[in-house]
């Protein structure tokens, strides 16, 4: 029988969908959209004050069917890479993606060991990427579909040795609102377009005199 090194992650699948599917964050960006949203959480001071790497994103090859985030554990000192599929060009796959990055930098496998994929690290580690992503109430209905639909393991209950759940959240002075970038983006965005709309249109006075032709 194999033994299944990730037994979490459909439940986790399952879980998030519940949480985004149908609402602002399964929005499809723009690669150039997505990117500035990235810039921004890659930048923000959770990430860079607790020198998490910032990996490089690529688009899935040909032979990949989903979003995935590579880490090089064997050469920590090469950037990890976050490949994301077409039809995952949206703010939830880059907080799941970009958990995994932070998850092994946290738990850095020298001394927590093999920390499952999609395990209890992981989450702790997605939820506060969510909140900086999404904004509060975001995360706060990802950890209800957690709680309701990823099975409480007795391992996972006991405690697993050396496994302490270490993962900080954002300060909130950062986001006192906790709205989150991406919806500040957003409204951003929309501030910018309503602030084109109100600039008064000039039309061009006739001009007397020959004109060339």
């Amino acid at each position: 029988m194999k033994r299944n090194d990730d037994p979490d992650q459909q439940a986790v699948y399952y879980a998030e969908h519940v949480a985004f599917e149908d609402t602002l964050f399964e929005t499809p960006l723009h690669s150039d959209d997505f990117m500035k949203l990235a810039d921004r959480l890659f930048t923000h001071d959770w990430w860079e004050r607790h020198n998490v790497p910032v990996p490089i994103i690529e688009p899935t090859t040909g032979r990949d069917t989903s979003s995935y985030a590579w880490l090089h554990n064997t050469r920590p000192e090469k950037d990890p890479v976050i490949r994301i599929a077409p039809m995952h060009i949206n703010p939830w796959i880059l907080a799941h993606e970009a958990a995994h990055v932070a998850q092994y930098h946290f738990y850095k496998l020298r001394h927590y060991g093999i920390t499952e994929s999609h395990g209890r690290e992981f989450r702790a580690t997605y939820l506060s990427v969510a909140e900086i992503v999404m904004g509060k109430e975001a995360a706060d209905r990802l950890r209800v579909a957690f709680g309701r639909h990823v099975p409480v393991r007795p391992e996972h209950a006991l405690g697993k040795p050396g496994s302490i759940m270490c993962v900080p959240r954002a300060k909130p002075e950062h986001d006192p609102a906790g709205l989150g970038i991406y919806p500040m983006w957003r409204l951003e965005q929309h501030q910018a377009e309503m602030k084109k709309l109100q600039q008064p249109v000039i039309t061009p006075g006739r001009i007397n005199g020959a004109i060339a032709l």
